[in-house]
């Protein structure tokens, strides 16, 4: 066997030796070395803003806003909204390819470079390059702030601050079962949140609505999703998860503050949902590209009122391809300038057109973000959050590249 180092390998181990001690603004750089060494050059790295409407340089440049990519109508936003490389052809001088930078399924921008010969080795190692792209992004982020404040496009209020703390990553998946949420205002969302965790054979999922807004709602959301997650990890049932967090909410605010919530667990084996819903707008079931159904149950009381003892389970067994749509008040009382709410009759047509289209279940869902804020003009009175979940859906493979779904194992001497 020899001992050359191919390129590809010359690049990976370069890259992972360089990353130990890099901050998150050195990614790029490290990015170019490493396409350098399979002729891969003007590597860039696009990351989403924070309202996922356009694609911004990192490190930030000082004229960033004369350089974003628009997500609607450019090629590198196609290449985020479907999670597909998209190529541009440079006449002579090679093609630029524009790839999606994934963290899991999460979308984190995306990554362009050119390539003088465009061959299926280049396109996989550069693929495999976004992959490392988001590792590091996602491991440096915490490291210091100049990632958020990329991301950032407007100032972030207190009680937005304290929530996207709080909040796990938006779009997650596995063989099973794809998640994905989205939470508007995003720059000053407070009492809204989500929370979502796959254990072994079951896909744990929540969506909140805390009383009021502003920061007092942003804490009480946050200490309902810290009672949550705090039962869950102890293994409860959800009858006793509720509980949990009745009794956080009631032993720290003693005014009639209350959360609604839906408790959800999904059975990735069989399929069987089972919930608890109190005082939520109930979720809806969606099924072959249709709301076939709305999971209602008995009108429990929201928690913290001290009103509620072990709350009743509610089934629902799901179909493969099934997908439950659990959303916030916010979302279908939003108002246009006539008055007119958004609705759920909306709501499930723009989820259901959006899925029937292909759409990746990340992009269904900022979809209907976009949708909700144009139709309040921006002007938002609440907060507005929604969450799909598919059960064994394709969801999962058409959340990754094509490249990545199939056999595409390189021999040991292209690597």
């Amino acid at each position: 066997m020899s001992d050359d180092i191919s390129p590809g390998e010359r690049a990976l181990g370069g890259l992972i030796d360089a990353a130990h001690l890099a901050q998150a603004d050195s990614v790029p750089a490290l990015l170019s070395a490493a396409g350098a060494q399979f002729g891969a050059s003007d590597m860039q790295l696009l990351v989403i803003d924070h309202a996922q409407e356009a694609l911004v340089p990192f490190p930030p440049l000082d004229s960033w806003h004369e350089v974003a990519q628009s997500v609607e109508d450019t090629i590198p936003g196609r290449a985020f909204r479907l999670v597909e490389t998209q190529d541009v052809a440079l006449g002579g001088s090679g093609v630029r390819v524009w790839t999606p930078v994934l963290d899991g399924v999460d979308r984190l921008g995306v990554l362009g470079a050119t390539l003088a010969e465009p061959t299926q080795l280049a396109r996989r190692r550069l693929l495999h390059l976004a992959g490392i792209a988001a590792y590091l992004l996602a491991v440096k982020a915490d490291v210091g702030d100049v990632l958020v404040r990329t991301a950032r496009r407007e100032p972030m209020s207190l009680a937005a601050e304290l929530q996207w703390t709080t909040l796990p990553p938006l779009s997650v998946a596995t063989e099973r079962v794809a998640m994905s949420a989205m939470l508007e205002p995003c720059y000053d969302v407070g009492g809204d949140a989500v929370d979502h965790a796959i254990n072994d054979d079951v896909a744990h999922f929540a969506i909140f609505d805390a009383q009021g807004h502003g920061l007092r709602a942003s804490v009480m959301a946050s200490l309902a999703v810290a009672a949550y997650r705090n039962a869950r990890r102890a293994q409860q049932p959800l009858p006793a998860i509720a509980d949990a967090i009745e009794a956080a909410i009631a032993d720290q605010f003693d005014d009639g503050a209350f959360v609604t919530a839906i408790l959800a667990a999904l059975d990735l084996r069989g399929g069987e949902l089972t919930w608890i819903n109190a005082g939520h707008p109930p979720a809806l079931l969606l099924r072959d590209h249709h709301v076939v159904k709305t999971l209602k149950g008995p009108a429990n009381r929201p928690l913290g009122l001290g009103l509620n003892t072990h709350l009743p389970l509610q089934a629902e067994q799901l179909r493969p391809g099934d997908q439950v749509l659990a959303y916030t008040d916010g979302v279908i009382e939003s108002r246009d300038s006539g008055g007119d709410p958004f609705g759920v009759d909306r709501l499930a047509e723009l989820v259901a057109r959006t899925d029937a289209a292909g759409q990746p279940l990340a992009e269904t869902m900022r979809r209907v973000s976009r949708a909700v804020v144009a139709h309040t003009a921006g002007d938002m009175r609440d907060d507005a959050s929604h969450m799909l979940v598919g059960w064994r859906t394709d969801h999962a493979a058409r959340t990754l590249p094509a490249e990545l779904t199939g056999p595409h194992l390189a021999s040991p001497d292209q690597v």
